[in-house]
């Protein structure tokens, strides 16, 4: 089975959603390889995120796919209720401080140049 089979509507929504949140301003390319989900779902997904106000579309050499304030406010409500119907709130507030940390790091790396295997960073 592959992993879009086994989502329903709601659930390829949410993690198109989340995936916004995550990403920023992005393509369909993007975020198929994001989701795993396959081009044309993304895409009919898409459309109809857009026609219920949560996400937009820009166009231009830097177009893409962006939230909405209401697709933020309804991502941050989804991943609110998953973490407290899964009682996994407590895990992933505990795992935050690592998770910020590493990507405080990562940042700096790269805005200094020092990312990549040959430097060791």
């Amino acid at each position: 089975m592959t992993p879009t089979a086994s989502r329903g509507p709601a659930d390829t929504g949410r993690l198109i959603l989340h995936s916004l949140r995550c990403i920023g301003h992005a393509g369909v390319a993007r975020l198929t390889a994001a989701t795993g989900m396959p081009e044309p779902v993304v895409e009919k997904n898409l459309i109809a995120l857009s026609v219920n106000g949560l996400v937009t579309h820009s166009s231009g050499d830097f177009g893409g796919w962006g939230l909405t304030d209401a697709g933020r406010v309804l991502n941050a409500e989804q991943i609110a209720y998953e973490l407290d119907t899964t009682k996994t709130g407590a895990a992933v507030t505990a795992a935050y401080p690592a998770f910020s940390h590493s990507t405080r790091k990562c940042s700096t790396c790269a805005r200094h140049g020092r990312c990549g295997p040959h430097t060791g960073s």
